[in-house]
């Protein structure tokens, strides 16, 4: 009996840093050859210390099973398990797909601004096997610190711009990005700064003060223009 497979693809979902177990059970008569390959070339376990190596005869075949201790991104591969005995020669194809929270947004740029709002974009960053859920945007005046002064804009996780309003006028602003999937979050961005443009009173001075401080001279104090509102 020809060396072969009952199944010819299998796709297994991990989590990061999880024990995995790639099986392929070869049915045939004996003595039959098993190799692995890792998205197409050969696995080498001397080469590949993660990796090791089981087979076990059975009295239909063989069973081989390859060991990950602690599965990460570069698991994610095609493992092939290829058997071959004198009457013919099988393949079987086992998809790996590991899985883990995003790594952060990269690329993070801020665009057209006004006196009061600031736009920036990102770009998506690996999604770690796992639709990015959410975006957060976290900003804060340049001179406040990201504890006690950021606030937070989320957007979805199709999005890769948004826009920030409620800002003040002629001011700097740092702008950060975190991606979020069903995993967990990434780490924030590195951030990015613009400033808002200044911002032309709409109506006449209010709380106008004149006080002398001179016998030519008079020093006069504006507080407050009739349309200028200063937010939290």
């Amino acid at each position: 009996v020809p060396a072969h497979f009952k199944e010819e693809f299998l796709a297994e979902t991990v989590r990061r840093g999880e024990k995995v177990v790639v099986k392929c059970q070869a049915f045939g008569d004996r003595p039959i050859s098993v190799t692995w390959k890792k998205d197409g070339q050969l696995l080498d376990k001397q080469a590949e210390k993660k990796y090791t190596i089981d087979e076990t005869m059975t009295d239909e075949g063989v069973t081989s099973e390859v060991h990950i201790v602690s599965a990460d991104r570069r698991d994610s591969s095609l493992f092939t398990c290829v058997a071959e005995n004198s009457f013919g020669k099988d393949e079987m194809n086992i998809q790996i797909i590991v899985q883990e929270r995003p790594d952060k947004p990269f690329k993070v740029t801020a665009h057209e601004s006004t006196s009061r709002t600031i736009s920036i974009s990102w770009s998506p960053p690996y999604s770690g096997n796992s639709p990015i859920l959410s975006y957060t945007i976290q900003y804060k005046p340049s001179s406040g610190s990201w504890k006690d002064d950021s606030k937070d804009l989320t957007a979805s996780g199709a999005d890769s711009k948004a826009s920030i309003a409620g800002l003040l006028p002629a001011t700097t602003y740092h702008f950060r990005v975190m991606a979020e999937n069903s995993f967990g979050k990434s780490d924030f961005s590195s951030y990015v700064s613009a400033t808002t443009d200044l911002e032309v009173p709409g109506g006449p001075p209010l709380n106008v003060q004149a006080d002398a401080v001179g016998s030519h001279t008079l020093r006069v104090t504006c507080l407050q223009h009739s349309n200028y509102r200063m937010e939290d």
